[in-house]
């Protein structure tokens, strides 16, 4: 075939506008890339707008896209937290820490400073179990934080992830949050006032006042009692050498474990580790060991029958041998490697 002057001049006009065209769509990329890139920013804002706690409820799609970074920018920073809130899953940790998650989200919003925008979300089980399949998770809640990424940012982790071990209160999550923060960030965490809680410490203090002040004089001999106070200073020695200052300060999850066929864990590993529960364990240990003590130094020498006295020591003594091993066998789950035990 022979290609005539003139469909020569075709085919080459024809072929320098096809190089103009691209040359056009490869100067716009950018600029489409950027408008997507806005849009998200909207996006993100008008759902934040729309929720009152200030946290965006997404779904696998949602994830996907606001996580995405498809021009190697993202101009915001994410915080989302992969939940199962509903009570067919039984996740404890869940539930304390969605409370706890929408009141930093929400004082975030109202006085946080930043060069960055930042948003809070939440990506419930039934909402994005393709999401949970794409990451392999089999346990919950567990918090990403995704970094606003930029040319200046290459080579950094465009991702950071929460330790639930640490604790699950506001206070320490929201430390976290500003201490994650590649940009500067201006934000200092209030806890709310429950005025609710206020209201019932000043009542039931007029209430103790009143009652004491119309019936001194026949709570006056309890009051001033030595076995009242002495069981009292017991209690309170008992509570705080069982962690429950640790429980207020950390606010650590009660028990973990229990859903999808998992053990309960009552336990936690480790010297820097406790559940709340395992103040309640300890403390009746340590009670039980304090009240045999008592009863063998106190109780036994009134009863006036041999026999008794023998069996009741007898008695006794096996209750502090039974809870020494058990407090030494819990002492080993804190610390596997502690060689030794007693029946346990």
């Amino acid at each position: 075939m022979v290609i005539g002057k003139t469909d020569s001049c075709h085919f080459g006009a024809m072929l320098h506008s096809s190089r103009l065209s691209l040359l056009a769509l490869l100067l716009l990329l950018p600029l489409a890339l950027a408008a997507n890139a806005s849009s998200r920013l909207q996006k993100l804002q008008r759902l934040s707008s729309k929720s009152s706690d200030r946290i965006i409820r997404l779904n696998s799609a949602l994830y996907e896209e606001f996580t995405a970074v498809p021009a190697g920018e993202r101009d915001y920073a994410l915080s989302v937290v992969l939940t199962a809130l509903k009570p067919a899953y039984n996740c404890v940790q869940c539930r304390e820490f969605d409370t706890q998650y929408g009141m930093v989200a929400t004082q975030w919003h109202r006085s946080a400073k930043s060069e960055t925008p930042t948003f809070f979300a939440s990506l419930d089980f039934p909402d994005g179990q393709e999401v949970f399949r794409k990451l392999a998770l089999t346990t919950a809640p567990v918090l990403k934080y995704f970094h606003p990424v930029s040319p200046e940012t290459k080579g950094k982790p465009q991702e950071d992830a929460y330790s639930f071990s640490s604790g699950l209160g506001a206070p320490h999550f929201a430390s976290w949050m500003v201490a994650t923060s590649r940009t500067p960030v201006s934000f200092r965490y209030r806890q709310p006032v429950d005025y609710a809680k206020i209201a019932t410490y000043v009542f039931t203090f007029l209430a103790i006042c009143i009652t004491f002040y119309r019936h001194w004089t026949t709570l006056s001999p309890l009051i001033t009692g030595s076995h009242i106070w002495a069981f009292l200073s017991i209690a309170f020695i008992l509570t705080m050498t069982s962690g429950y200052m640790w429980n207020q300060i950390r606010h650590p999850p009660y028990m973990v474990g229990g859903s999808q066929g998992k053990p309960v864990s009552m336990i936690a590993s480790g010297y820097q580790n406790q559940y709340g529960v395992e103040t309640h364990i300890i403390s009746g240990v340590y009670g039980a060991l304090a009240l045999s003590v008592v009863i063998i130094l106190l109780v036994l020498p009134k009863v006036k029958s041999p026999q008794a006295q023998r069996v009741g020591i007898y008695l006794w003594v096996g209750v502090i041998i039974v809870m020494h091993a058990v407090l030494t066998g819990l002492f080993k789950v804190k610390s596997p490697g502690y060689p030794y035990g007693l029946f346990l």
